[in-house]
């Protein structure tokens, strides 16, 4: 038998470099191989000490060197229907991607499309929200004078405000220095007092009138005058000193 490393073609297998191969070119480094090995049987096959085995006593070696063709021709030819097969997986995955990253991009400018039209209609929305906000707010002040109109109807008007008038001055010359406690600040002060039926007397009013009066009397001269219940049913209308 010649040994390996006589014959033509045999490289060692610490001469060849190692490196990450992909699957497509292990295959391929697969396929090669058995290509050299098939060239080598047939050199080896074509040599003169091959010719002698034909005619030599050995005939075990010459059928053992045809499995051995025979199974490297098979397995050649497996791997070539192996290579075909992943070329045409590879071709079918990258055919995919493509497709897929067509996919991606219709879906990203769909998505673009629609953000843009949400934006427009948040802020449409918010413009209309704002406005009904401020047309609600002057409805409702509006609406606020309107209901304090028809609550108080006299209040404000020429003969409460003369009432008012009146009030104040029979206040500051009939009126009964005494002492009371403020409650802006819980202290003793002095001021002048007079019971409502004095009042009512005076402008000859019923309560109801007296109490309108009375109303358009704090609203025009705020903090300087104020109610005090002298007991169940007596009531007095007091003249505070200003702060």
């Amino acid at each position: 038998m010649i040994p390996d490393s006589q014959l033509p073609g045999f490289v060692p297998a610490s001469d060849i470099p190692s490196r990450n191969l992909t699957r497509e070119e292990e295959l391929e480094e697969q396929v090669r191989q058995s290509k050299a090995e098939t060239l080598r049987v047939l050199e080896l096959l074509g040599s003169e000490p091959a010719r002698n085995l034909t005619t030599g006593p050995k005939p075990q070696e010459w059928q053992a060197l045809q499995t051995v063709l025979s199974d490297l021709l098979e397995t050649n030819r497996d791997l070539h229907e192996r290579l075909g097969k992943q070329g045409r997986q590879i071709e079918e995955l990258k055919n995919t991607n493509k497709q897929l990253q067509r996919d991606v991009h219709d879906i990203r400018e769909l998505a673009k499309e629609s953000i843009e039209g949400i934006k427009a209609e948040v802020a449409s929305c918010k413009q209309l929200i704002d406005d009904f906000s401020g047309r609600l707010a002057l409805d409702i002040a509006l609406d606020r004078q309107r209901l304090a109109k028809l609550e108080h109807p006299e209040i404000n008007s020429r003969t409460n405000v003369e009432r008012a008038e009146k009030i104040k001055q029979y206040l500051a010359e009939n009126g009964t220095p005494g002492k009371f406690r403020d409650k802006r600040n819980s202290k003793m002060i002095e001021g002048k007092a007079v019971r409502f039926e004095l009042l009512r007397s005076y402008l000859d009013c019923d309560k109801w009138q007296l109490n309108h009066a009375l109303a358009a009397l704090f609203r025009k001269y705020p903090g300087e005058y104020c109610k005090k219940k002298l007991n169940k049913t007596t009531w007095l209308l007091v003249e505070r000193p200003k702060l």
